[in-house]
């Protein structure tokens, strides 16, 4: 279900029986901005009263402006109790600060899969220790990363690694070339 159809009179009717929604990035987005199609589209709607049944979040194509906004919407990702699985492809963030508190805005997320994920190397973050709500999620039991940035990855493995996941998880795919060793 395409998140830009939430704000379709018609369907809100169904909202409640969604079970998965995709944020993907559209000529929309470039022409006003991600945030403000997003903010109009999606924001309104974003809540476990409208949408009980969500269970995956998939986003695809949003960059630094669009993932920063949903990285802030923990307030609303913590009403769904049954979203559970979370799918970030051609993903760009600002840092990788977004990417945590996008992941931990998740409360019940168990399933993670991160494909062509980046964030800027200059991250502003980078020698300041967890935020404490940084480690205090998630609890994966699976996650799935891409092999296309490997410095990236082992950032993410390292981090999950202080938190509930390095007990919970049941499931780790890292393909063979998501490593930083050379080749």
């Amino acid at each position: 279900f395409d998140f830009r159809n939430l704000v379709v009179a018609d369907i809100k009717p169904f909202l409640s029986f969604i079970r998965q929604l995709n944020i993907v990035w559209s000529t929309d987005m470039l022409k006003e901005g991600e945030s403000v199609v997003l903010n109009r589209s999606l924001i309104p709607n974003l809540s476990g009263e409208v949408m009980p049944r969500l269970e995956t979040l998939v986003v695809v194509g949003i960059g630094g402006s669009g993932s920063t906004l949903l990285s802030c919407q923990e307030p609303r990702f913590s009403s769904f109790s049954a979203l559970r699985f979370l799918d970030l492809q051609d993903l760009h963030c600002h840092s990788f600060r977004d990417v945590q508190a996008l992941i931990c805005a998740l409360p019940l997320l168990r399933n993670l899969h991160m494909g062509h994920v980046s964030w800027n190397y200059h991250d502003d973050y980078e020698e300041e220790p967890a935020a404490e709500c940084y480690l205090q999620r998630p609890n994966l039991e699976s996650l799935d990363v891409s092999p296309t940035f490997p410095d990236k990855t082992l950032r993410l493995v390292e981090w999950l690694a202080t938190t509930p996941s390095k007990r919970s998880l049941k499931q780790l795919v890292v393909p063979f070339r998501a490593h930083n060793a050379p080749e």
